[in-house]
């Protein structure tokens, strides 16, 4: 089978993994030396540890509403603060967005980072005991607009080169269509400034 024909089955079959279809677009982007995707599939399977916050896509970041939950009466309640504190981004690799939204919980709490943390509870020393917990608590909307995004994406890229006739039979793809990959332009992602947000996500379990 053709290979790009073969990734956008993938793509369009709804019990496809995103990782998968990710490692499909990363095999494909390396035997046509397309660096661009190649580097976003690594990012996107990997994660974006390395990178600043501003060269993060603008869709890894989260809101939701922060809480404060006390481990000893089960109590939780709404903590009201800055907008910044109720959002992360989510560097983490696509298998995190496809392990939170398989959950049976209609939403997904993420643990805060420990310097965000510890500057909540400086600014509220009434709240300084460890069985006070803080964490977000996010809709699995947008978890599942990022997956969805990605597939966009890569249907929208292997749409392109099905147009150009770079198609790949048996997964090998000619010294013709290799030439033709001079030619072809793309975009994978728009970057935006998002400087100065919580990074490092972690599920919160509900316990403790």
């Amino acid at each position: 089978m053709k290979a790009i024909i073969a990734l956008q089955k993938l793509v369009l079959t709804p019990s496809s993994k995103v990782v998968d279809i990710l490692r499909h677009s990363y095999l494909i982007a390396c035997k046509l030396n397309l660096e661009d995707f190649k580097k976003w599939c690594e990012l996107e399977l990997n994660g974006y540890f390395d990178l600043p916050d501003e060269d993060i896509p603008k869709h890894r970041y989260i809101f939701g509403s922060l809480y404060v939950k006390n481990s000893l009466s089960g109590q939780r309640t709404t903590f009201k603060t800055d907008a910044i504190f109720s959002g992360q981004i989510i560097r983490e690799g696509i298998s995190f967005f496809e392990e939170a939204v398989s959950t049976n919980s209609e939403s997904i709490k993420l643990q805060l980072k420990d310097d965000v943390d510890t500057l909540l509870r400086k600014a509220n020393p009434q709240l300084n005991g460890t069985n006070f917990i803080f964490y977000i608590e996010v809709s699995k909307a947008p978890f599942y607009k990022v997956l969805d995004s990605i597939k966009f994406k890569i249907l929208e890229l292997s749409y392109e080169l099905e147009k150009q006739g770079i198609l790949g039979e048996d997964w090998e793809f000619t010294d013709q269509e290799k030439e033709m990959i001079h030619n072809f332009n793309y975009t994978i992602h728009n970057v935006e400034s998002m400087s100065n947000h919580n990074i490092d996500s972690k599920i919160y379990n509900g316990k403790g």
